[in-house]
């Protein structure tokens, strides 16, 4: 069994991590072969915090694209939601990132996000049904977290992990990251209902299913 840590890891097989990757997250698999190994050296990029991501040849507009697809298959990359500047070489793309957070501020954020997670997943009986996990999820997030345009960190999961307020995109990323961990297969969406919005689309035994 391969780990979500040891998917982001380009030491493994490229066959093997292709795979894995393919069969884990929706937006790495709606992009073209060449663009999935873009998504892979941002991810690594990401993981190792480098604040100059060295990436095959691409342009901006396609790498907005890629970006947009690594960052809505992983919630759990809370510290990086900020802005960016692109530069392009002759045989590279150079991908300048700013952090939200880092160093031990995002070593505590991670800590009480897992722990309210594991907290939250331990009450879930294990014999349930993939209907009874989205349920579940649907209703502890709606019952703890108050929804509030004010809400800081509200673009993502630490505003309802260590928060407990937040808006439509930290509902929908906590949702999925969630679910990840109970192997039902989620996707963030982002579009409009009146106004910009984000929600998700659940796999409940073979049939998906709107979750907002």
């Amino acid at each position: 069994e391969i780990t979500i840590g040891q998917l982001l890891n380009e030491d493994l097989p490229e066959k093997e991590l292709e795979e894995s990757q393919t069969a884990l997250y929706y937006g790495y698999q709606s992009l073209l072969e060449e663009e999935q190994k873009i998504y892979r050296q941002f991810i690594k990029g990401l993981e190792e915090f480098q604040e100059e991501i060295s990436l095959s040849p691409v342009s901006e507009e396609r790498l907005s694209v890629i970006v947009n697809m690594a960052m809505i298959d992983h919630p759990e990359y809370f510290w990086c939601e900020g802005s960016y500047t692109y530069r392009n070489g002759d045989d590279y793309v150079q991908f300048i990132f700013n952090y939200n957070c880092t160093g031990e501020e995002k070593d505590n954020r991670e800590k009480v996000i897992e722990q309210q997670a594991d907290e939250i997943l331990a009450e879930l009986p294990s014999d349930s049904s993939d209907y009874e996990k989205v349920k579940y999820v649907f209703e502890t997030l709606v019952d703890r977290t108050d929804y509030d345009k004010a809400a800081p960190e509200n673009q993502n999961i630490y505003s309802v992990f260590g928060n407990w307020t937040t808006v439509c995109a930290g509902y929908a990323k906590a949702t999925k990251y969630l679910l990840d961990q109970m192997d039902v297969d989620c996707i963030y969406v982002t579009g409009t209902a009146g106004e910009s919005h984000a929600w998700n689309i659940v796999n409940c035994d073979g049939n998906y299913y709107y979750v907002d």
